[in-house]
């Protein structure tokens, strides 16, 4: 039988589970003045930060990246990097950190670099920050561990994934609440269809209340949002050489390599065959 192709996500949350220690630290401190921290690099840590209300800049291996709005970066181990951060306005900004100790060799995450490492004016950031700020209220002595890994699964499905060839890329930028934890919740479902009323459920409006939420924050039915979301994902699959469209297609929930390329065309304008030979592949 065709081995699936392993999910980064679900090799890093299995490892979590064996050995819940490698969640090293999830922690917040406030932006109210200048902080800056000079280049060092971690051999075997998975560094996550969010910074909400800042401006700055990270470097990372000497290229440097603005924060624009609220932004999320990753350092994957043996990247040398450092920051400069103050607050964007007087009430001051906050930065969530968190450290996983990987496995630098085998770690998919690690070697598919499957987190994006830098991706400003972010649209989930508000639920994000909630995420986050539960775990870190988790961290202290004595806390449950097994709800630390739950809420560290819930921070990890919703940050940013990455889309190295995602067509027309380019942030939504909401200021609707319940829009911005739809948005994140198709995200963390992206291995198949997520229907309106599934989302609704999640953020507790009506159908049609959400539709039109939806709309007004974002130009764009959420259906049609959610498929642009999939597509881009098929895509980076099907850019990697050591998979198959049949594997990309069971991985997307399609029951046939069919449906999918017939869905993958509609969408992106190509075949799937056609989305591999144009990054170099066949």
């Amino acid at each position: 039988m065709e081995a699936r192709l392993v999910d980064p996500l679900l090799t890093l949350f299995a490892k979590l589970i064996a050995d819940p220690a490698r969640l090293l630290k999830a922690h917040v401190f406030p932006a109210g003045s200048s902080h800056q921290m000079g280049l060092h690099a971690h051999d075997d840590l998975l560094q996550f930060d969010l910074a909400l209300g800042c401006v700055g800049r990270w470097e990372v291996d000497g290229r440097a990246y603005e924060i624009h709005g609220d932004t999320a970066a990753v350092f994957y181990p043996h990247q040398v990097h450092r920051y400069d951060i103050w607050p964007r306005a007087r009430g001051g900004g906050r930065v969530f950190s968190i450290k996983i100790r990987v496995d630098r060799v085998d770690e998919p995450c690690v070697t598919r670099r499957w987190f994006a490492e830098h991706r400003p004016r972010l649209a989930t950031s508000q639920t994000m920050a909630r995420s986050v700020e539960r775990l870190v209220r988790l961290m202290g002595p004595g806390t449950h561990v097994p709800m630390r890994l739950v809420r560290l699964q819930e921070v990890l499905c919703l940050w940013p994934a990455r889309n190295p060839v995602a067509p027309n890329p380019g942030p939504w930028s909401v200021e609707d609440e319940s829009v911005e934890q739809a948005m994140g919740y198709v995200q963390a479902h992206l291995n198949r269809r997520v229907e309106l009323q599934e989302m609704a459920d999640h953020v507790g409006l009506s159908p049609r209340h959400l539709s039109r939420r939806f709309r007004a924050a974002t130009g764009s039915s959420a259906y049609v949002w959610a498929d642009g979301q999939r597509a881009r994902l098929a895509q980076e699959l099907l850019s990697r050489p050591d998979v198959r469209v049949k594997q990309v297609a069971r991985e997307m929930g399609f029951d046939s390599v069919q449906t999918f390329s017939r869905w993958f065309r509609r969408e992106a304008g190509i075949t799937p065959t056609q989305a591999r030979i144009s990054d170099g592949r066949s």
